[in-house]
């Protein structure tokens, strides 16, 4: 028999090549970005995405051909040999997460009980400081300040107008300080976060009593070099660059608990959970999502019920008012007009979650054998799940167990917003749906089905796409006109007069199809007349099959140090 030290060792040592391996790919940004590679910038992603999959399905296998490790009870040693082994860890949390997982995998995610798996952190990571610049904004001239902020970001020999860029950050330090009673520090983490096309120095200004965000966002544009983009000061800004509907970043973080802890001064709103997520820690990030829904549950009394909404016709969605969150599990039978498996659906979310999401579609959480407390859930929840998806659940007498579900954040629909909206505001959520197409489509996403009850509204008012069943690369779409009918009958038939192949898709439909509300019809049209046109649709394609990337900006122009030309395709 493998004594428990040595299984304990086993994990501990998988999970330390699985994040030496995700830290590599990480350290490799920096590069990245000078060279301008950005195709070399989403291959990293997706391959870094893939790593704890692989290692954990590596490790499971080979403790599998150890007899022995098929017994719970073994585990109750192992994981307290793994707590001892990972004590001064400093990504303590993050080995934790990776143990879980592996003990999902060997039980299929039963069995999770705090003797066995850590449910609850085995302890805090060991006390580290985040690794910061520090400036004192006094007695130094802040043009010197600027420089040497800049320097410390290591591009300063690939610098497009190193002199003008110092020069607005001294004007913008300055104004800055009018804020603050005092004299404020300012501090800067040392890693820089790395997304898309952008490098992120992320810091904040602070006093005894005052905070504010100071985040320099650098471009790289080829042939010009680096230059600073804009500055971000308000915390709507910075919630919105590490939002839900955007793709992980990539920061070198050995220690992640510290940078997380840093975050939390800048965005005192997101949940750990959140925050994990945005550096790319995803599993750890679930791990404390489960542990807020657990606590959540104790300090909670309201009952989960089906969302707000038109019903889906793949997904039966429920939410509890009280928690930011809705639950998609997948019917066990689709609507007729909806011609695709289970697993097709689940690669279809698995395409969105290795994608550029552009600000522009939510982040999803899979989960096997989620457990609600069987008293919280409504009748009518209760019911539906029965009715919808029998095959999906199982029931105990206190127990309502979801073999698989997926978690995102909780928006308004798109629809139900607009029907409360006033004039102006739904003019504005029209044009920015709009923009949200355009977006996605730039990114080389077509989200298939257009209706507006698939995108959801944000606190930010930002429209953000939800329902990813009919997801697909626009590269795989076949825009067309629809053809004129050979004489005036054809156009009242009740079948189309034309052949429509199955990735056809006619734009000049699009306006009826989203929505029968004339006001909204014409704002759509107004503003974003090209969505109704083929034409358009096969140049954004053309793009995307040239390998261009697309730039997105998480932050308005107004933020901007230069006036950069913008693309096309930019909402901001």
């Amino acid at each position: 028999m493998a004594l428990p030290d040595e299984l304990a060792a086993q994990i501990l040592e998988s999970f330390n090549l699985c994040y030496d391996r995700f830290l590599s790919i990480t350290r490799e940004s920096g590069q990245r970005f000078v060279n301008a590679d950005w195709l070399g910038v989403q291959v990293a992603s997706r391959e870094r995405l893939q790593i704890y999959d692989g290692r954990v399905a590596q490790i499971s296998n080979k403790l599998r051909k150890q007899k022995d490790c098929l017994e719970v009870e073994l585990w109750r040693a192992i994981k307290q040999s793994y707590q001892q082994q990972t004590v001064n860890s400093p990504c303590r949390e993050l080995a934790e997460s990776f143990y879980n997982s592996t003990y999902g995998k060997m039980f299929h995610h039963q069995f999770l009980t705090p003797p066995h798996a850590f449910v609850w952190a085995g302890g805090p990571p060991p006390e580290k400081d985040a690794p910061l610049h520090h400036y004192r904004l006094v007695g130094v001239p802040l043009g010197t300040i600027a420089e040497q902020i800049l320097s410390s970001s290591g591009f300063i020999d690939n610098w497009h107008d190193k002199a003008a860029d110092i020069e607005q950050l001294t004007v913008l330090l300055r104004k800055q300080l009018e804020r603050f009673p005092g004299i404020p520090t300012l501090e800067i983490l040392k890693p820089i976060f790395y997304r898309n096309k952008g490098a992120y120095m992320v810091g904040r200004l602070f006093s005894e009593h005052i905070s504010h965000p100071f985040i320099i966002c650098l471009i790289n544009r080829e042939g010009e070099g680096v230059m600073v983009d804009a500055v971000l000061t308000e915390r709507d800004q910075v919630s919105i660059l590490f939002g839900f509907a955007r793709s992980y970043f990539m920061v070198d973080i050995p220690a992640p608990s510290s940078v997380v802890a840093f975050l939390r001064h800048l965005l005192p709103h997101k949940s750990d959970a959140e925050l994990y997520s945005a550096i790319g820690c995803l599993k750890h990030s679930k791990t404390q999502f489960y542990r807020h829904y657990l606590h959540h549950l104790e300090h909670s009394s309201d009952q989960f019920d089906i969302a707000p909404g038109i019903p889906g016709l793949v997904m039966s969605v429920f939410t509890l008012p009280s928690f930011d969150v809705v639950f998609k599990v997948i019917r066990d039978k689709f609507g007729p007009s909806k011609g695709m498996s289970r697993q097709q659906v689940k690669a279809k979310y698995r395409l969105v979650k290795q994608h550029d999401r552009v600000g522009r579609m939510a982040d999803t959480q899979d989960f096997a054998n989620f457990r609600f407390p069987k008293r919280r859930l409504s009748d009518a929840l209760l019911a539906e799940l029965r009715q919808t998806a029998p095959s999906s659940i199982t029931e105990t007498h206190d127990l309502v167990i979801i073999k698989h579900l997926y978690i995102e954040r909780r928006m308004v629909p798109l629809n139900l917003y607009l029907d409360q909206a006033s004039e102006s505001q739904a003019s504005a959520a029209l044009i920015d749906y709009g923009w949200a197409i355009k977006e996605m489509a730039a990114a080389n996403i077509f989200p298939g089905d257009l209706l507006l009850k698939n995108f959801g509204v944000t606190r930010h008012g930002r429209v953000i796409f939800y329902d990813y069943d009919e997801v697909c690369y626009l590269i795989d779409c076949n825009f067309r006109r629809i053809p004129e009918p050979l004489y005036p009958e054809q156009e009242m038939q009740a079948e189309p007069w034309y052949s429509v192949a199955e990735n056809d898709i006619f734009p000049e439909e699009f306006a009826t199809f989203v929505t029968t509300h004339l006001k909204h019809r014409q704002v759509l049209q107004q503003y974003h007349p090209n969505l109704f046109e083929a034409d358009w649709w096969k140049q954004v394609q053309s793009k995307s099959l040239r390998g261009h990337f697309e730039e997105f900006y998480p932050y308005p122009e107004s933020c901007c140090f230069k006036n950069h030309k913008k693309s096309e395709l930019s909402s901001e």
